[in-house]
This record gives C-alpha cells, sequence and structure tokens, in this order.
C-alpha cells in the first residue's frame, strides 16, 4: 500500500468543517454544507491519483483501488493499494514517480471539458455510488499550485515568485469579482482594449464592462483606476476596420473620455506591447496578479497567477516602471465632436414619453429639424415590438412625399417565414409614409442573416445635406412600452455620429 499525505502547507479542504462541529461519545458531527464539501474533494482526489497512476505506470485502472482515512488535524490521508490478489508491486511503481502521478493528475482533471465529472476524468463503474460527489475542479485548484512547486516552469517563474496556472475558463468566471472589489493600489495594463483572443470561454472579454466595475468600485474610496494602454480606442486613427470594431471603438474613446474628466480614470500610453498584466487589490485587503501568456510551442493562451505577497510586489513593481515611462493621456485626446454616445441604466422609476425618450437617446435633432430623405435601417434580429418602437421614434420625422425608408432585417426564428415578417413590417412601417412604394423591407432567410451585419444601425439622410448615423448596441431590445410610456430594460449605449 502507499499512504500519501498533503501536509498544512498544500491548504487541502478540511474533510469536516469547522462550525457547529463537536465530538459526542468519540462521534465527529459537522454541519451538512461543509462536509459534503470535504468529501466531494478527498473522493474527487482519490480517484483523480487512481486515474493518474494507472495512466503513468501503465496498468488497468481495475487493479488499482484507493480510499481516505480521516486525520486529527480534520485533513484525510489518501492510500492507494493494488486490487489484484496477493499484491503486484504497483504501490512501490507509484510512490517511485509519484511527481509524474501528480502532474497527470492535474492535466486530467484540468483539461477534462465536463462540468464536474465523467467517464474521461473521475467517473468509474467501480465508483457510481459517488458519481454525485466528484468535482473535478476542486482538485485542479488543489494540485496546480503544488505541481507549479514540484516541476517549475521558466516562464512562471520569471513572471513571479509562487505562481501558477490557471485556464482562460477559470479567469473569466473569476475577473468579474475582482474587478467589482478592486481597491486602492490596482493597477492594469491593457495592450488594446479589445479582446483578440477570446478569452471569455471563446467569446470576446468585455473589457469595457469589466473596467466599468472597477471604476465604480476604486469610487467608493476616490481613488481613480490606472490604466496604462498600448494602443488608444481612435476610432478615426484606424483603417479598413470592419463596422463593428470601429463602433466599439467610438464606445472606448467617449467612455474613457468622461472618466478622465470625471476623475475616475488615469490613463497612460506606453510604446510596450506586451500580454496584458492585471494587479488587483480588492476591498477585502487580498491581492493578486496575474498575465495572459502563450506557449511557444502549441501558441495556446493560460492566464498565469500569484497571490504570494512576494510575488504580487514584484509584478505591481513591474507595472510602476511600466507605468513611469508611459505618458499621460489628455481627455482632449479622445475628443470626437461629432459623435456623441450614450449610456442607459435600466430603470423602475423612469417612465418617458416619446418626446422625452427622443431627447435622451440624443436624437432628437435629427429626427425633428431637418427634412428626412431618407431612412435606412439594418438589424438582423428586428422583431415587431422593436419595429413598433422604432416606428414611435420616427413618427415625428419631417417626412415629405419624397421621403424614403428601407428596412434590412433576418427572418424570425419564431415566424420562420420571411415573407410573413415582411408583410407584417411592410403594414407597421407604411403608416409612416405618403407614398407607400416609397418603402422597401428586405427580409433575409435563417440561413442568409449573418450577411446583415451585427451592428443595429439606423442611418437618417437630411435635404440638406447633414446625415446621422445612430448605432443601437442591441437594437430595440433594451426599451419596454407601457402605456404610451417607455421604460429602459437594460444596460446599453447608443453612439450618434454627425456627418455634415
Amino acid at each position: 500500500m502507499l499512504k500519501i499525505v498533503f501536509d498544512a502547507k498544500t491548504n487541502p479542504v478540511p474533510l469536516f468543517g469547522e462550525d457547529g462541529e463537536h465530538e459526542d461519545d468519540g462521534e465527529i458531527i459537522t454541519d451538512d454544507k461543509n462536509r459534503n464539501r470535504g468529501l466531494e474533494f478527498w473522493r474527487s482526489l482519490t480517484y483523480a491519483l487512481l486515474a493518474a497512476a494507472s495512466q503513468i505506470i501503465d496498468v488497468p485502472r481495475s487493479e488499482l483501488n484507493g480510499l481516505f482515512e480521516p486525520r486529527q488535524d480534520r485533513r484525510a490521508n489518501i492510500i492507494i493499494y493494488d486490487d489484484v490478489p496477493g499484491g503486484a508491486g504497483y504501490s512501490h511503481r507509484i510512490a517511485e514517480c509519484f511527481d509524474e502521478v501528480l502532474k497527470m493528475a492535474l492535466k486530467i482533471v484540468a483539461s477534462c471539458t465536463c462540468e464536474t465529472s465523467c467517464y474521461d476524468c473521475l467517473q468509474t463503474y467501480s465508483n457510481q455510488l459517488f458519481h454525485s460527489q466528484l468535482n473535478r475542479r476542486l482538485v485542479a485548484d488543489f494540485l496546480t499550485p503544488i505541481v507549479e512547486q514540484v516541476s517549475p516552469d521558466a516562464n512562471l517563474q520569471n513572471f513571479a515568485p509562487n505562481a501558477n496556472q490557471v485556464t482562460l475558463s477559470l479567469m473569466a468566471d473569476k475577473l468579474p469579482t475582482f474587478c467589482r472589489r478592486a481597491a486602492p493600489n490596482t493597477l492594469i495594463y491593457l495592450p488594446q482594449l479589445t479582446d483578440e483572443y477570446g478569452l471569455n470561454k471563446g467569446s470576446t472579454m468585455s473589457w469595457l464592462n469589466l473596467l466599468t466595475d472597477a471604476v465604480y468600485s476604486l469610487q467608493h474610496h476616490n481613488r481613480p483606476v490606472e490604466l496604462i494602454v498600448n494602443q488608444l480606442p481612435l476610432s478615426n486613427a484606424v483603417e479598413n476596420v470592419e463596422l463593428d470594431k470601429r463602433n466599439h471603438l467610438k464606445v472606448w474613446q467617449k467612455r474613457l473620455q468622461q472618466w478622465i474628466d470625471q476623475g475616475l480614470l488615469k490613463l497612460y500610453q506606453s510604446s510596450t506591447m506586451d500580454f496584458l498584466t492585471l494587479c488587483f487589490n480588492s476591498d477585502q485587503n487580498n491581492r493578486i496578479a496575474f498575465s495572459l501568456w502563450e506557449s511557444s510551442d502549441d501558441k495556446s493562451l493560460v492566464w498565469f497567477q500569484t497571490r504570494s505577497k512576494e510575488g504580487v510586489t514584484k509584478v505591481f513593481n513591474r507595472l510602476e516602471n511600466l507605468r513611469s515611462q508611459a505618458r499621460v493621456v489628455e481627455s482632449s485626446e479622445l475628443e470626437d465632436p461629432n459623435t456623441t454616445v450614450v449610456f442607459l441604466n435600466p430603470s423602475e422609476r423612469e417612465s418617458l414619453t416619446i418626446l422625452e425618450l427622443r431627447k435622451k437617446l440624443g436624437i432628437a435633432v435629427a429626427l425633428s429639424e431637418n427634412i428626412v430623405s431618407k431612412v435606412v435601417y439594418s438589424d438582423r434580429y428586428l422583431k415587431i415590438l422593436g419595429a413598433e418602437i422604432l416606428i414611435d421614434l420616427l413618427k415625428s420625422s419631417n417626412f415629405n412625399s419624397q421621403s424614403q425608408i428601407e428596412i434590412l432585417t433576418g427572418e424570425d426564428d419564431k415566424i420562420n417565414n420571411s415573407v410573413i415578417l415582411q408583410q407584417n413590417l411592410t403594414t407597421k412601417f407604411s403608416q409612416l409614409l405618403a407614398n407607400t412604394n416609397n418603402l422597401k423591407v428586405d427580409v433575409k432567410p435563417s440561413h442568409k442573416r449573418y450577411e446583415i451585419p451585427h451592428s443595429r444601425i439606423l442611418e437618417i439622410y437630411c435635404e440638406d445635406g447633414k446625415e446621422y448615423k445612430i448605432i443601437f448596441d442591441i437594437g430595440m431590445n433594451f426599451l419596454i412600452k407601457e402605456d404610451e410610456m417607455y421604460r429602459v430594460k437594460l444596460a446599453t449605449y447608443v453612439v450618434i455620429e454627425r456627418k455634415v
């Protein structure tokens, strides 16, 4: 048999919880919540080590078994033994290469794509009674720092002392919490403000939302966020960029300008181009630093993180040095007189008339002060309810007999008939024009819907030559109509561009 003892320095989950625990005639009694989490951890760790050991010494998994025994310090020891008559010496072989077993165990639990456990990682036929208690994520969190100590990584050591790897998906879950709890001595370096890597479980990371949380968290401490960038989000300075990205840059440009003017942000531009690095101090006096790294072998991405005082200090000093060599960005550099961005937040109390809504959205001038020659609205997901709200917004426009309206959208998933949707939208928008021959409604079938740009754009062309482009982040879906009044139900933004 092989006894495996994890000492207190490895910080294993207690088998028995701390709360509500007492001893009665030698029996340990504890609350179910802590007890169940401890059981999940030790069962999962036991089966992870068994799965790894069978692969490392190349024996059938059925010929190995194991259990865990409670210790006085509320932790447990794991026992691995040969599950064959008379024994086969497997436990000795496992002990001799236990470092490799640890690394394989981490690989098994960290690389699996299941939610908690499956037959590709921890589950077997023989442990089916415990399938509901197996959780590979608990094991991955525990083994990661241990494996990094057993098998040091040169890049990790270069990043910071006491560092370990964290998967992209795990960091995507943790980052919002770090940003919401940001406290003074938080320093962030983002080479660019758009996510080119798909860091949010394959989707783009919303740095704008995350940074917004950090800004308002630090506002409670009367301190600004300090942000270092390599590339400023200047939409006018970028050529040959797709429309959606250009619109996103405009939003960044205006938001950063507002924060600087409000004293909520100190923005620096550095000539150094490196992977993004963030050093957070939380409102719970915990510090953490992490950075994105790319493997030189397969170009895969992984986060490095450190929580130790020594490690965080090293990263923070590195960022401070980067900041000292960077230049301060003034809000005037982000000024764009022909673009306005309106940020909207949901409110249960604020109900708006249609006139108040147009004014709040910043589109009253474009809709009412000029003779409109043409209106074009493109929205691949336009629904009837959204169309009705858009019609209400356009009703005050100065249309004449020559005015034209074009609507471009995609087939509704529920109706699943482009002809019916086209007829319904034509009926709705006809009320805006005296001459319905100047109305064109184009509905793409579902398989061609993605030919329409993702941005929801309202273009207004006036007879005096003025042009307005109004970009709705999520179309008309952010509004709800109640008894001829309108209310913002979702956080969003509207971009108004004016071309004279």
